[in-house]
Formats: structure tokens, C-alpha cells, sequence
């Protein structure tokens, strides 16, 4: 895989990420277990990246079609707080920030190829 379609696509799934960085699943508690489970510290490299964002990214996905509908930030924060998952926005932010100097993942990385699949679901 050349490193012009590698760029582009992670320009693609960063854009998605900030597109869908308000848009989470429910599940209450058990969701917010599994944000707390992140631990960004522990990320090491870029695979480590792309795994963090795919359990983002899979939390995300099933309100995708809900949350298009809403039309305000304060709607989001809402519909976010109402269903237990407003600390995923930071964990979001705090994945971005602690691997925005670690490059691309290897092409051996299943997680960045799960990220590429996911990132079609959420546009």
C-alpha cells in the first residue's frame, strides 16, 4: 500500500473522527466502563492508536443515524449526557493528542484496516 493512499485515508478517518466526535452508542454504565478501559497512557505506537480509535469508533457507530438528526452542539451534549456518555468526547481528544506525532501504522496493523471498514459505516 503506497504512502499517498495511506495519507489520504488517514486524512479521511481523522476528518471522520472529528465529524463523528459527538456521536456515541448507549449502554449507560457499561459504556462508560468501556470508555474508562481506554487507557491512552499505555499506548506505545500506531497500531495501539488505530486499536484506541476503533473502540472509539465501534462506541460510536450504532447512534451514528440519531445523532446526524440532531441539529445543535447542545442537542449532542444532551442526547450524550441523557445516555451516560459524555466522557467520550474527551477520551476522543485525549487519543488525538496523545498520537498525533506517532505516524502511520504499519500495513501488518489489523486495527488500522478495522479502522478504514469503520470509517465507511460512519460517513
Amino acid at each position: 500500500m503506497g504512502l499517498f493512499f495511506k495519507l489520504q485515508t488517514m486524512k479521511k478517518l481523522l476528518l471522520s473522527m472529528a465529524i463523528g466526535s459527538f456521536m456515541i452508542s448507549c449502554g449507560g454504565e457499561e459504556t462508560n466502563e468501556s470508555i474508562k478501559d481506554i487507557k491512552v497512557s499505555e499506548i506505545k505506537d500506531a497500531c495501539g492508536c488505530a486499536e484506541a480509535t476503533v473502540q472509539v469508533m465501534e462506541l460510536i457507530i450504532p447512534h451514528k443515524d440519531k445523532l446526524d438528526k440532531l441539529k445543535s452542539k447542545e442537542e449532542i451534549l444532551a442526547y450524550l449526557k441523557k445516555h451516560g456518555l459524555a466522557d467520550l468526547e474527551n477520551k476522543k481528544l485525549e487519543i488525538d493528542k496523545h498520537c498525533q506525532d506517532m505516524g502511520m501504522p504499519d500495513d501488518d496493523c489489523d486495527a488500522f484496516d478495522k479502522m478504514k471498514e469503520l470509517s465507511k459505516k460512519m460517513m
